[in-house]
């Protein structure tokens, strides 16, 4: 991992993942173009500006607020009101306040992808497949099942992540692959947004404000 930052609005990188960086294969072009792409509709219509300049989810309506009295952190959950026209999906937004450094906690998000299942209990497991790039790659997140009798959810990604101003931003978009087949165990579900922002708390560089945005097709039964 390095120990400094690239300049603003290069990549995030930890040096040469493998030897499919530099690959030619068709799919991956595809698929790294599928997450660049998801990444620039997401500066553009909603991470676009800095935080403190630019609230995403100022207009949303708040479903409901949530009080973490462990992590001393009060979460917030939005939905966009009224919808986009050009959105199919309904979307989602999350914010809260991390007591962690916004830079080392992205890096250590993107370095130990497969650890995340210890922060989201919803996670059964989650592993990176393939680097598409230096700041790309795709994972398959599995989650848990709901009860006996509804499975759980699974979905491939293909996602790009980048330095923007004075925050750290990561898209995934859905991707399908023959790498990662369908399971008869899980329902493989669409995603067509599901991104993090990581920004310094102004008043405190040691803290982060975290939000995430989410939309697509959850295969509901």
């Amino acid at each position: 991992m390095n120990e400094s930052l690239p300049e603003q609005g290069s990549s995030i990188d930890f040096g040469d993942p493998t030897s499919n960086v530099y690959s030619n294969d068709k799919m991956n072009k595809q698929f790294f173009e599928t997450a660049a792409q998801a990444f620039e509709e997401l500066t553009t219509k909603y991470f676009n500006t800095d935080y403190y300049q630019y609230e995403t989810f100022k207009n949303w309506a708040v479903i409901k607020t949530v009080h973490d009295a462990k992590r001393r952190a009060t979460t917030i959950v939005y939905r966009c009101k009224p919808q986009p026209s050009d959105e199919p999906y309904t979307l989602f937004g999350l914010k809260t306040e991390l007591d962690t450094c916004a830079e080392l906690h992205f890096k250590d998000l993107l370095a130990n992808v497969e650890l995340e299942t210890l922060e989201n209990l919803e996670y059964e497991s989650i592993k990176r497949i393939e680097w598409l790039g230096l700041q790309s790659d795709i994972i398959h997140v599995v989650l848990k099942d709901l009860n006996f009798l509804s499975p759980g959810r699974e979905v491939v990604l293909a996602r790009h992540w980048r330095k923007v101003n004075n925050a750290y931003l990561i898209c995934n978009r859905s991707i399908e692959t023959d790498k990662v087949p369908k399971s008869k165990k899980k329902i493989r579900y669409y995603t067509r947004f599901a991104a993090a922002r990581y920004t310094p708390a102004l008043d405190n560089e040691n803290r982060c404000i975290y939000e995430g945005l989410v939309s697509g097709d959850p295969k509901e039964i």
